[in-house]
């Protein structure tokens, strides 16, 4: 039953969820609350699956392993390994 006080900003807000609240807005940051709060949450430094990955990297034969390697955060001699362990 928690909403957005018509007036609160980010500076209004505690800690990290006035830091959110800048990025994604108030309103956004209240619905992150009511579904996590008391919750410890990290986030990985990966964003994407390794499946999705070696998808993009079956997928997409056009650009070279190293390029695709950086754009996903690791390195081409990991990337390959991965591929191969998803074969």
């Amino acid at each position: 039953h928690l909403s957005k006080v018509e007036n609160a900003g980010p500076q209004d807000l505690v800690g990290i969820y006035g830091d959110l609240a800048e990025i994604i807005g108030v309103d956004n940051v209240v619905v992150i609350y009511k579904h996590f709060k008391g919750q410890q949450v990290s986030f990985p430094t990966r964003l994407y699956s390794k499946d999705f990955i070696v998808e993009q990297a079956i997928s997409d034969k056009s650009q070279p392993i190293k390029k695709l390697a950086t754009k996903y955060g690791y390195s081409e001699r990991r990337l390959r390994q991965i591929i191969q362990e998803k074969k």
